[in-house]
């Protein structure tokens, strides 16, 4: 691998870094709303006696409010590991599978309730990155290319080939020289 395709993969490595530290952002914000949200609803009574403090949970009644929290508490959970194994697939070396999966996290994670925007925006920055440094993995772009050195010495009218300068003929065709 090229240094410059090498220092692309340090930059995606830091960007799925960022963007995993996001994602655990949202699990833990969403594993707070879920917490408060229960706390909230236990204790709290209506007059009409729902609630834990009148022995009840109050029926079915809690189960609407809960729930959209839950399952957002459980994609959040589920993409901040599948995050981690993004970074451990590039730790690995396993390039493609990495791209695959932080374009696919980075859709998801644009959505606020999952991925807080930023995540997302982080896990495409690195899809990016990996794509551009597994196109010049194998060889150095074009400004990376020695230039062709110039000839130098005396070259051979017939052939074209370098010939010394004391030479009565070339020695590579047999052609006599001026």
């Amino acid at each position: 691998m090229t240094p410059h395709a090498w220092a692309e993969i340090q930059t995606a490595r830091t960007y799925v870094l960022v963007g995993f530290i996001f994602f655990a952002i949202m699990t833990a914000v969403w594993s707070l709303v879920l917490l408060m949200g229960a706390i909230f609803f236990a204790f709290w009574d209506t007059g009409m006696g729902w609630g834990m403090m009148n022995g009840s949970w109050g029926g079915g009644w809690l189960f609407p409010f809960i729930f959209p929290y839950t399952v957002f508490l459980a994609l959040s959970a589920g993409f901040t590991i599948w995050a981690w194994t993004v970074r451990s697939n590039i730790e690995a070396g396993r390039y493609s599978q990495a791209q695959t999966s932080s374009l696919i996290l980075g859709i998801f994670g644009l959505f606020p309730p999952i991925g807080a925007l930023i995540g997302g925006i982080f896990f495409l920055l690195a899809h990016s990155k990996i794509g551009y440094a597994t196109t010049y993995a194998q060889a150095p772009p074009p400004a990376y290319q020695p230039a062709p050195t110039p000839p130098t010495g005396r070259m051979c009218p017939e052939c074209g080939r370098p010939i010394s300068m004391d030479a009565k003929f070339c020695s590579h065709c047999g052609k006599d020289l001026p």
